[in-house]
């Protein structure tokens, strides 16, 4: 693998990042169900999340059901006072089947039969007023009617009517009903309401923290299919939340929820591939995980899908490529990006060489505290690259990246102390970051401690501090370090 992506991958021995379970969204409109047809795929020996739950068709209707035909028939039925016409009917013309598609037609159908206590009609109304389709939006009305459906036990109004409590969407918030309300749905099968109420345990809103039950319930929305659900059982098995740790048993979850477009999934799945954590190690298939968490706008995955093209890693190198996704996350604000961005203007790799693109990248990165980016501003402050040449200005970025442990911001800024460029001359200034760029393997600083020891400036004369750093230097290869060593009769 790549050394500069392991590095990037592995931090501290670390390759996965901190997980952080997925909440349920404060926007009601993501949890919700559009009104689809009844005898969906998914219907079967359990409630799923779809907008209609409860029809008076028996179970082997087939989808053809809704034609211009039988559309015909219903309009007949309707015309008799038929709910199960008047309800059908209303269905047809919401989603177009066998009729002009009429959103207020649809409204005024189920209207009468939700009227007459029709529970699907009462969500489907419900659901109208939220959208504003076919009537005026109207809050007060949503929660009208999903609170009649609810009252007759229609899971998926328990789950909508939970999720307005939750939020205090059109109702005050009130946390312990919207569990309730949940459970109730839950219970029932719903697997929205199974993955909310997981949620609700495992963060103790409106209702007592219960790690193991919030396990339970995300278990079996999990099992069937909830994306969500899967990705946070995956992190309860990776970072053995209250259930032993099992790494492959998290990559199963996390496998299954990354392939239903799950983007945190998707970006685990990437940096578990590409540094061989608990699978092995496979840069194309990291790429691919990266990949498609890139596309969703995952700032880390583009960053690192822009390293792979850089590098080749797990994908035909091609730079090009590499600075387009820099360039997405950069503007995300993702640092590492936008110093990496700032590198590639610099070296007109990739893109046309622009000192002062370059400098405008490194600027952004630096600001956030990025080491390399405060070096790079300084260098190019240094040497008048991109922008008007200010020594000054050099020096107080490298002063911010030595203190960040840049090695070279480390060595330039001892020189700039040692000859008194833009700053007091200081000797005992410039041997304190010779001595920290030293410790980090530069080179050319342990040389140059050698050298003060043995000379005794800005320090004490010290025949052994001289050979440690010396010997230090030749072990790296420097040739003076070696000279110096064999003078002083010393074998490194």
């Amino acid at each position: 693998m790549n050394s500069t992506i392991k590095f990037i991958l592995i931090v501290c021995g670390i390759t996965l990042p901190l997980w952080s379970i997925a909440m349920p969204s404060d926007e009601l409109r993501e949890a919700i169900s559009p009104i689809t047809h009844p005898k969906t795929k998914a219907r079967q020996n359990r409630i799923k999340e779809s907008a209609i739950n409860r029809l008076y068709y028996p179970h082997s209707q087939k989808i053809e059901y809704y034609t211009a035909r039988n559309a015909k028939k219903f309009i007949k039925m309707a015309k008799r006072g038929s709910i199960e016409g008047q309800y059908n009917l209303g269905y047809c013309y919401y989603n177009g089947e066998g009729v002009i598609k009429n959103y207020t037609e649809a409204v005024r159908l189920w209207h009468k039969t939700a009227e007459q206590g029709h529970a699907d009609s009462q969500y489907n109304l419900g659901y109208c007023y939220y959208n504003g389709f076919g009537v005026t939006k109207d809050l007060a009305e949503v929660i009208r009617w999903w609170r009649k459906a609810a009252e007759q036990g229609h899971a998926t109004a328990q789950l909508c009517l939970g999720l307005c409590h939750y939020n205090g969407i059109g109702v005050t918030k009130d946390l312990v009903e919207a569990v309730k309300l949940y459970r109730k749905a839950a219970y029932q099968g719903l697997v929205g309401a199974q993955y909310h109420l997981g949620s609700c345990y495992y963060y103790g809103k409106g209702i007592g923290r219960d790690i193991k039950e919030a396990i339970l319930w995300y278990r079996t929305a999990a099992e069937q299919g909830h994306a969500k659900a899967q990705y946070n059982l995956g992190g309860c098995y990776h970072y053995g939340i209250d259930i032993t740790e099992n790494l492959a048993e998290a990559l199963k979850w996390y496998h299954k929820a990354a392939e239903q477009g799950v983007v945190d999934a998707q970006y685990i799945l990437g940096l578990c591939y590409g540094a061989g954590k608990g699978l092995d190690e496979n840069l194309v298939k990291a790429a691919y995980w990266f990949h498609k968490a890139a596309e969703q706008g995952y700032a880390e995955a583009q960053y690192l899908l822009g390293l792979a093209y850089d590098d080749g890693a797990g994908v035909t190198q091609k730079h090009t490529e590499a600075v387009k996704w820099y360039h997405k996350a950069a503007e995300q604000g993702l640092a590492n990006a936008q110093f990496n961005l700032g590198n590639n203007y610099r070296n007109g790799k990739g893109v046309t060489k622009d000192n002062a693109e370059a400098v405008r990248w490194f600027r952004k990165a630096a600001e956030q505290g990025h080491t390399g980016a405060q070096y790079n501003l300084g260098a190019c402050y240094y040497n008048g690259l991109g922008v008007t040449k200010d020594i000054a200005v050099a020096i107080k970025w490298w002063h911010k990246a030595a203190e960040n442990g840049s090695p070279e911001a480390q060595y330039y800024l001892a020189k700039c102390y040692e000859e008194g460029k833009y700053v007091t001359r200081d000797i005992t200034e410039a041997v304190k970051w010779w001595n920290k760029a030293a410790e980090q393997g530069d080179i050319r600083a342990q040389y140059i401690l050698g050298e003060r020891y043995e000379k005794g400036q800005g320090v004490a004369q010290n025949r052994n501090e001289a050979i440690k750093w010396y010997s230090k230097a030749a072990k790296q290869g420097h040739h003076i370090a070696k000279l110096k060593l064999n003078n002083m009769g010393v074998t490194w």
